[in-house]
């Protein structure tokens, strides 16, 4: 994300360039603001954390066990990913794991935020999504 005084010096060069009508579209193409990356899509209901949770050393030890457990064979096309990108003054992780064995459950997804502090990397929110084999999932998020 870019900050103001980014912006500032940005337009500053490129008004020297001659370039600022070109240079304003480009930074408001891609641009967006931390509070976008905040955002929570629809679908996603919060994971009560626990609150004897500690800071880690490292971003994953701060997931701990709230990661999903990965594929769980090698039946069907299983998948997990995760991509971990900065959301203003905290890290926003999106993981998503797929064809699960279950016949209901097809896969999770969660959104995470996760803080540094003084003692290392502190999960701060995390909201998950279940993706249903069979209809949508229910108020609380589950699958039928």
């Amino acid at each position: 994300m870019l900050r103001l005084t980014e912006l500032g010096q940005i337009y500053t060069t490129l008004r020297h360039r001659g370039l600022v009508v070109l240079g304003a579209v480009l930074i408001w193409a891609t641009a967006a603001p931390a509070s976008d990356l905040r955002a929570v899509p629809d679908g996603f209901h919060p994971v009560e954390l626990s609150p004897n949770r500690v800071a880690s050393a490292t971003v994953f030890g701060a997931l701990g066990r709230y990661l999903p457990p990965g594929p769980e064979s090698l039946e069907g096309r299983p998948s997990f990913s995760m991509n971990v990108v900065k959301a203003g003054d905290v890290l926003r992780v999106d993981i998503s794991a797929g064809d699960f064995l279950d016949d209901s459950v097809s896969g999770q997804e969660l959104i995470g935020y996760i803080g540094q502090t003084d003692r290392g990397w502190k999960l701060l929110q995390l909201h998950e999504r279940f993706i249903c084999y069979r209809g949508a999932p229910d108020d609380r998020g589950r699958c039928p």
